[in-house]
């Protein structure tokens, strides 16, 4: 990934934030002026609290027009295969639908293929073809590129959420679940 971050609170160049935006599906105004990159796994039990429980950033970007998201996988508790089940399920679906998917599957105690598949076909996509999809890795480079991504922020666990001002370049890391307070005073710094 070109012009990577190397420290904590380095400004991005226009490149690197393009190529941020380019592996993943932005929910919310594309041309929005900050992007929160939303870092998680789908064992990882506060990732689980902050996208399907509290909805931290969906809540945030509901009084902030001015910010989007991207949800990006780093499976470090999970596998890649649970990663890809919301991949291949979002390769039939819409960009909300995703989105949804994404957050019901955060939801579900059971993150075996077949249940995670059974979520994805309750939002329309194909049951089988997600399995297949899986099954010969379709996403697995996707993925494998999303977590080089998170590695590149220093993250070393999940939750974690990259908040950019896409204008200026400067980047904030919130490394944990915090409540939507933590990331109102991270966009007034870098607002």
């Amino acid at each position: 990934m070109p012009g990577q971050p190397t420290a904590q609170n380095a400004t991005l160049d226009q490149i690197t934030i393009q190529s941020l935006r380019a592996n993943g599906r932005i929910k919310g105004d594309e041309n929005a002026r900050i992007t929160i990159l939303e870092f998680a796994d789908v064992n990882c039990g506060y990732c689980k609290r902050q996208i399907a429980q509290s909805r931290t950033i969906q809540t945030l970007m509901e009084s902030h027009p001015e910010v989007n998201m991207i949800y990006k996988n780093m499976p470090v508790l999970g596998s890649i295969e649970q990663a890809q089940v919301i991949e291949c399920a979002g390769d039939q679906v819409d960009t909300d639908t995703y989105y949804e998917i994404m957050e019901e599957i955060y939801a579900a105690n059971d993150t075996s293929l077949d249940n995670l598949s059974s979520i994805a076909a309750s939002f329309g996509a194909n049951k089988n073809d997600v399995i297949a999809c899986v099954q010969a890795n379709t996403h697995r480079d996707f993925v494998n590129i999303q977590m080089q991504e998170g590695r590149s922020f220093n993250i070393g666990g999940t939750p974690a959420s990259v908040i950019i001002n896409n204008e200026t370049g400067e980047w904030e890391l919130i490394e944990g679940a915090y409540p939507i307070s933590e990331f109102e005073r991270v966009l007034q710094l870098i607002s």
